[in-house]
């Protein structure tokens, strides 16, 4: 799955949205994820979401940015603290921190979901199709949509 990285990574570079890295640097930042998402039929728009976390709020803000929509300005959702709570539970209960790359999927038409974490100088990214829901990418794909549903949202092509 390794080699869909730098594809995924283009998405973002397309999106004009920073760098994960570059977020979890800034002054005030406690915690980045990001779920970036494309759809290999074309039934939807790729999109990019990043949750940001700011020190000294368990509440968080989530930028939703789809490929081709609005001049590539974020959707804007305030998440509440109990939802940021338990997707960093699921993710640490997944093993995020050292959660390799999901198997390849069957078929070559899957949605792939590029799911990164960083906050200071710790990064992580971890590739996956939520078509192969084995544990515990499994744990995580559940969270992902029962936490910030809003993250992984199609939106249809016209």
């Amino acid at each position: 799955m390794k080699y869909h990285t730098p594809f995924m990574q283009s998405i973002v570079e397309n999106a004009g949205v920073p760098a994960v890295k570059t977020l979890a640097a800034q002054p005030g930042c406690q915690g980045i994820w990001r779920i970036v998402v494309y759809y290999a039929r074309g039934q939807a728009r790729a999109s990019v979401a990043t949750l940001h976390q700011a020190r000294g709020s368990a509440a968080a803000r989530l930028e939703v940015v789809y490929a081709g929509f609005r001049d590539h300005r974020p959707l804007c959702y305030p998440i509440p603290a109990e939802r940021v709570a338990a997707l960093l539970l699921a993710g640490q209960q997944a093993g995020f921190d050292t959660l390799p790359d999901g198997r390849e999927p069957a078929g070559l038409f899957r949605t792939l979901w590029l799911v990164e974490r960083a906050a200071g100088s710790f990064y992580r990214a971890v590739m996956l199709s939520p078509h192969e829901p084995v544990m515990p990418y499994s744990r995580l794909i559940n969270a992902i949509d029962a936490c910030i549903p809003e993250a992984i949202r199609e939106m249809p092509l016209p």
